[in-house]
């Protein structure tokens, strides 16, 4: 069992049901589109809340509709914690 550190709050979980993923992508193949979708597969957003491209949260990465700075997420999926990076196609 580890023991994650996150501010004040310290959490136990088993680390062998602990996963870490990118998605890496040439730009414009749906990467920030797939991460929504795992948003919304895991419950990690409130529908009401959700909205397209949902870890962009940057307003010049609203306008353009473009990924600038990777960003993470955790996702509980089953009996697995998921850790997420959603990273930019533009170099």
């Amino acid at each position: 069992m580890a023991v994650y550190q996150e501010s004040q709050f310290s959490v136990q979980f088993d680390i062998s049901q602990s996963r870490c993923f990118s998605i890496i992508a040439h730009v414009d193949h749906g990467k920030s589109t797939l991460a929504d979708r795992m948003l919304e597969v895991c419950n990690a957003v409130d529908p009401r809340d959700m909205r397209s491209q949902y870890l962009d949260t940057m307003d010049i990465e609203r306008e353009r509709g473009i990924t600038i700075k990777a960003q993470n997420a955790r996702l509980t999926y089953k009996n697995h914690t998921l850790q997420l990076i959603d990273t930019p196609g533009h170099v």
